[in-house]
């Protein structure tokens, strides 16, 4: 039978989007799961589900990023489905290089969710007509790096979370129990990866991608 995951740190739009399911499938719907944390955790504890339907950003702990690299790696036979409010191409594009089938709006439950599930069952792709991909410009996107998604690091993308929280570059520094200046070459190592060249475009560049 095929099963249904759905992670999105919003309780209660997962919790909806799960009862919407139930009531438009025949499928398993699975108890929703509301961090990337708690996704890992259920795709390594239990019996793989057939879909994730994933969001993009959560604010607390992994993205969904974070999530669909992890499963491309280790249960690459779960089809993801991201249901997002990111209509960036970026965005989709981001999620593509890791493994990606289907990328629907989060503006509501509709038969594009439906649409999606259908598609990716049957091992084909579904993404918003208006990019107007084909299958032969999903797989250059899979196999392009992206240096924004893919070359910052964990302790960069901590120093990112800290100066958004409005801190000052000495008090990041002492948090990550690092040198100022050691904090100012991440500091700028983020500039140059997310093409910006002052703080605040860098953390507006990596809450447009929903990194953030």
């Amino acid at each position: 039978m095929i099963s249904i995951l759905i992670c999105d740190d919003n309780q209660r739009v997962a919790n909806s989007l799960a009862d919407y399911l139930h009531l438009k499938t025949e499928h398993e719907i699975l108890p929703p799961v509301y961090s990337g944390e708690a996704c890992l955790a259920y795709c390594k504890e239990n019996q793989e589900p057939t879909i994730l339907i994933l969001d993009v950003q959560m604010l607390k702990g992994m993205n969904g990023y974070d999530v669909a690299k992890h499963l491309q790696i280790y249960h690459p036979d779960i089809k993801i489905i991201v249901n997002t409010i990111f209509g960036d191409k970026q965005v989709m594009e981001g999620m593509i290089r890791y493994g990606v089938k289907a990328y629907t709006s989060k503006d509501y439950f509709s038969d594009e969710i439906t649409c999606a599930i259908h598609a990716v069952i049957h091992n084909d792709y579904y993404f918003p007509t208006s990019f107007g991909l084909t299958e032969q410009d999903i797989i250059n996107i899979q196999n392009t790096p992206i240096e924004w998604l893919e070359s910052i690091t964990p302790r960069e993308m901590r120093l990112a979370q800290l100066l958004d929280e409005g801190l000052p570059l000495k008090e990041v520094a002492h948090q990550m129990n690092i040198s100022e200046s050691v904090a100012s070459k991440k500091r700028a190592a983020l500039f140059k990866k997310t093409g910006t060249e002052d703080c605040i475009s860098m953390l507006n560049k990596l809450k447009s991608v929903g990194m953030l």
